[in-house]
C-alpha cells in the first residue's frame, strides 16, 4: 500500500509489531518488517508493561481475503467479516479499537488494552499479487487503485480506527519457516506471492511469546489444504507452533452460529451502521481466540 494508507500504516507499527519485529517508515511507505530482536529475559515491553499477553492479535488476509472483505456492500450482505462489517462494529463501539476521536466511544467500549485489540494485517506482497490479478481486469484495476490511494477507502478507513496495518516485506526475501515446501504449493496452484504471505506470518508468530495471537486468513481453499498438510508435519513435534490458517467462510460461521460468546450478536450487529445501545458482546482478541483460533488449532492437532 504505497499510498496515504500505507503511510499512515506506518504511524502504529512500532507499538502494534512484536517488539523489534517492525519499524515506522521514517517518512511515507508501509511500515517496513525488520529482522526481530530476541525478548527481554522478564518479557516486559520497554514501559515495564506488557509481559507475553500484552500484544494485539494479528489477522494476516492474503489476496483472496482482501478481494472477499472488500466486496460491495451488495455482495457482502450478511457476513461480518468484510471492512465495511467490521468498520460498522468500530463505529458503534463493538470492537476494540481506538477511535479517530475517542470522545465519540460509547461507553460500552471500556478500556482498550493492547491486548484486547486486533489488527488485521496486509503486506505489500498481498497487493503486488492484486495487482498481478488486476492487470487484465479494469474494475479490478479501479477498485484495487482506491484501495490504495483514496482517502476514504478501507484500508484508510480501517487504519485510523486502528484494526488496521499494512507491512512492507522487503527484506523478507526467502522462505524461512516453510522452505521445502515449494513443490506442493506449485501442485496446489498456491501462488509464490501467497506463499511467502503464509511464511511471513509464521515467521511473524515465531517472534510473539504467546501463542495463539496470529491467524491467517483466506478465501482459497488449496492454501487451507496447504496449511493443513503443514501442521500434520508438524504435530509430532509438540514443541512447535503453527499458524492456524481459517477460510474466511468458516471464520463469519463461527460466529453466527456462536451462542455461548455473543458471536452471533456481533453478527447482526456488522449489518447496520449505528446501534442505539450496546448489543451484549464487543469483538475483541479474546472472543476470536476462543471461537476460531483454538478450534483450529485443536482441529489441525486432531488430523491424522
Amino acid at each position: 500500500l504505497m499510498g496515504q494508507a500505507a503511510a499512515a500504516a506506518g504511524s502504529s507499527a512500532g507499538s502494534a509489531a512484536p517488539k523489534g519485529a517492525a519499524r515506522p517508515a521514517a517518512s511515507g511507505g508501509a511500515s517496513q518488517a525488520m529482522p526481530p530482536e530476541p525478548p527481554s529475559a522478564d518479557g516486559d515491553d520497554e514501559n515495564g508493561e506488557g509481559g507475553p499477553d500484552e500484544v494485539p492479535m494479528y489477522v494476516f488476509l492474503d489476496a483472496s481475503a482482501v478481494r472477499r472483505f472488500a466486496a460491495d456492500r451488495g455482495s457482502a450482505k450478511e457476513r461480518l467479516f468484510t471492512f465495511q462489517g467490521l468498520l460498522n462494529l468500530c463505529q458503534q463501539g463493538h470492537m476494540k479499537c481506538t477511535p479517530p476521536d475517542e470522545s465519540s466511544a460509547p461507553s460500552w467500549l471500556g478500556e482498550v488494552k493492547e491486548r484486547d485489540r486486533i489488527i488485521f494485517v496486509v503486506t505489500d506482497t498481498v497487493l503486488e499479487e492484486l495487482a498481478h490479478i488486476a492487470e487484465h481486469n479494469p474494475g479490478e484495476r479501479r477498485q484495487l487503485e482506491w484501495l490504495r490511494t483514496a482517502p476514504d477507502s478501507y484500508l484508510q478507513l480501517c487504519h485510523q480506527w486502528g484494526i488496521l496495518e499494512v507491512l512492507e516485506t522487503t527484506l523478507h526475501t526467502q522462505l524461512i519457516k516453510l522452505a521445502g515446501w515449494e513443490q506442493r504449493a506449485l501442485e496446489l496452484r498456491i501462488s509464490r506471492w501467497a506463499l511467502q504471505n503464509f511464511d511471513f506470518a509464521c515467521l511473524w508468530e515465531s517472534q510473539i511469546e504467546s501463542e495463539g495471537r496470529v491467524l491467517f486468513v483466506t478465501a482459497d481453499e488449496a492454501l487451507c489444504t496447504f496449511a493443513s498438510e503443514v501442521a500434520a508435519r508438524l504435530a509430532p513435534d509438540e514443541s512447535t507452533r503453527r499458524v492456524a490458517a481459517v477460510h474466511v467462510k468458516r471464520v463469519d460461521k463461527a460466529f453466527a452460529s456462536d451462542r455461548t460468546y455473543g458471536g452471533h450478536r456481533l453478527y447482526e450487529a456488522s449489518q447496520k451502521s449505528k446501534a442505539n445501545k450496546f448489543c451484549g458482546a464487543t469483538l475483541s482478541a479474546q472472543i476470536m481466540h476462543d471461537l476460531v483460533i483454538a478450534p483450529a488449532l485443536a482441529s489441525d492437532s486432531a488430523a491424522p
